[in-house]
């Protein structure tokens, strides 16, 4: 290895030659359209979590040639809360590529954890390079049920003309086949529970977190000090609806049109919370989120549910399942208390909870 090259902990002042490294290695980095710059996103993102705990490495030379992030979240797994490290940006100039960083970096990484009291790390991935890897290794544990992405198409022509895809005519006679079936199978249903946009800080979400955390076998941090950092209105333009039964909340949506591309602005439901069996509640919040999107002429709404029944009413509200293949893995840590995955049966996972959002659609 070149002995130029020195192997940090993030320390200050380094967030605008980590964002550079970002950027040329994505071609653009966060391809989200944000309201601030790309540093003071990365600021916000790593720097300002509610944890209040940092896991950033990375290598440099004369420049920063490889970084590597992890997110630090809590969650709550049948009860018991554990500290959780999301995988995040990371990046090789491909000039350094091929040289063990990313080895070195890891360890890195494993040192922090072990410093901040992390219980495990945790991926979401649809790159099948990697899903192959984490499939061979003893290291990681499949999350024992597939992550299910959906989407609402408006105009499939439209789409395939804006992101073309191999065998567009297939695709597209796929797609109408799907959607016409389901109509069959999933007749879409009224909604019947009252539904309220808001700001985040004019609510109080804990006393709904506080009576669903329990029922979820596995679910990240919801609190109303976490989304209010999660979904700050500094960052995007992020929009709000609540379910209510009787004055009591039963469900939180969270919206967002990203413009990155002025010519195909995409939708994404990052967070659609009720308890796991209020059917009423999810068709409710989803017949709100069809509606706000037609209204801004949205031709496609992407959505991630691990939730059979969250799938069901996605189906009967126009979504079909993507093809698209997301697993999530968990990487114990053996300084800590171990954490038990196996026969877990009520999970909640969102786009929310991934590091980033998928752009387009693969074949």
């Amino acid at each position: 290895m070149d002995e130029t090259l020195v192997l940090e902990e993030y320390s200050e002042e380094k967030h605008d030659l980590i964002v550079d490294l970002l950027t040329n290695v994505f071609d653009g980095w966060p391809k989200i359209d944000i309201d601030v710059s790309s540093v003071d996103y990365w600021k916000w993102k790593y720097l300002k979590n509610p944890l209040e705990k940092r896991n950033i490495c990375y290598y440099i030379d004369d420049r920063i040639v490889a970084c590597s992030h992890r997110i630090p979240k809590k969650c709550i797994i049948r009860d018991l809360e554990f500290y959780a490290n999301q995988g995040a940006d990371a990046a090789v100039d491909p000039a350094y590529r091929g040289r063990g960083l990313w080895n070195n970096l890891r360890d890195l990484h494993d040192l922090i954890d072990q410093r901040n009291g992390i219980n495990f790390s945790y991926f979401i991935t649809g790159n099948q390079i990697i899903i192959d890897k984490f499939n061979k290794s003893p290291q990681y544990q499949r999350i024992p049920h597939k992550l299910i992405p959906l989407v609402r198409i408006i105009d499939v022509d439209k789409h395939l003309k804006i992101m073309p895809m191999d065998n567009p005519e297939i695709v597209k006679i796929g797609y109408r086949m799907i959607s016409a079936i389901q109509k069959t199978i999933y007749p879409s249903k009224k909604k019947t529970i009252e539904t309220e946009y808001v700001k985040l800080q004019d609510i109080n979400l804990n006393p709904f977190w506080e009576k669903i955390k329990t029922q979820y076998d596995f679910i990240f941090e919801k609190t109303q000090h976490y989304l209010e950092w999660r979904y700050s209105s500094e960052i995007a333009n992020y929009d709000f609806v609540i379910s209510k039964k009787e004055d009591e909340i039963t469900g939180i949506l969270v919206l967002l049109i990203n413009r990155y591309r002025n010519d195909y602005p995409i939708g994404y439901i990052l967070e659609c919370l009720t308890a796991p069996d209020d059917t009423e509640s999810m068709t409710s919040l989803l017949h709100e989120a069809n509606k706000y999107f037609d209204k801004e002429n949205v031709n496609i709404i992407q959505l991630l549910s691990i939730n059979q029944k969250m799938v069901k009413c996605a189906r009967e509200n126009g979504y079909v399942v993507a093809p698209i293949d997301i697993h999530a893995y968990i990487q114990q840590k053996e300084s800590t208390d171990s954490v038990n995955i196996e026969k877990l049966t009520t999970l909640y996972f969102s786009w929310g909870d991934h590091d980033s959002l998928p752009i387009g659609l693969k074949n």
